[in-house]
């Protein structure tokens, strides 16, 4: 006669049981095999799971799409050439005005720690206004071009043609003013020997005459 615990140990066992077989049949549905309703499960997992893949290619190939066409494609191309080319240079005039602000606002300091007049003094505080300036409106263009290269980045929203036509005039106004900075970085004086030539005006007006 099975008693209570007998029939607890033998519900026990075929509880284990079942759990080994739905792990086998998972584990045949993961491999492909057929095993019926758990491989009908994979299979319909695989079917959204290639849904989703053929969803996210037909979002990634907007682009692709447009550049089928070859006035389209040339277009692009053009506008990201240009647009590398003029941030590079953009990025190199950067550096230089920033060197440009240092260098004033050296010359400002030192001209103050010499007792330098009150005109140089005012000349070299419109120079530190001017560096300024310039850097600022260099790091507007900084700003305007990365909002371009994230428009032209856009896979899912890329800039039509006309748009790529707007970018390239841009860009090209861009790069000429650039130019124009560029020039007259190169011809202005540096802010240092101007500097040094305050602080020797200021010592000798400073040696006590005998």
């Amino acid at each position: 006669m099975i008693g209570a615990d007998d029939f607890d140990f033998i519900t026990k066992m075929q509880q284990a049981k079942i759990r080994a077989e739905d792990f086998a049949r998972h584990q045949d549905a993961s491999a492909g095999r057929e095993t019926g309703f758990d491989n009908r499960h994979a299979k319909l997992r695989s079917e959204k799971l290639d849904a989703k893949l053929a969803r996210n290619r037909i979002a990634s190939t907007t682009l692709d799409l447009l550049m089928q066409d070859a006035a389209y494609r040339d277009a692009y191309q053009q506008t990201y050439k240009s647009l590398t080319e003029t941030e590079t240079v953009l990025h190199d005039a950067l550096l230089r005005y920033q060197e440009k602000l240092d260098e004033a606002r050296k010359a400002l300091k030192g001209a103050k720690d010499a007792g330098a007049n009150v005109e140089d003094i005012k000349r070299l505080k419109r120079n530190v206004a001017d560096a300024k300036d310039k850097h600022d409106h260099l790091l507007g263009y900084d700003s305007e071009l990365q909002g371009i290269r994230d428009h032209i980045q856009d896979k899912d929203n890329p800039p039509s043609q006309a748009e790529l036509d707007e970018y390239q005039k841009r860009i090209g106004e861009i790069g000429a003013d650039i130019e124009q900075h560029n020039e007259a970085h190169k011809e202005a004086k540096p802010e240092t020997e101007m500097s040094s030539a305050i602080e020797v005006r200021s010592t000798d007006m400073d040696i006590p005459t005998i």
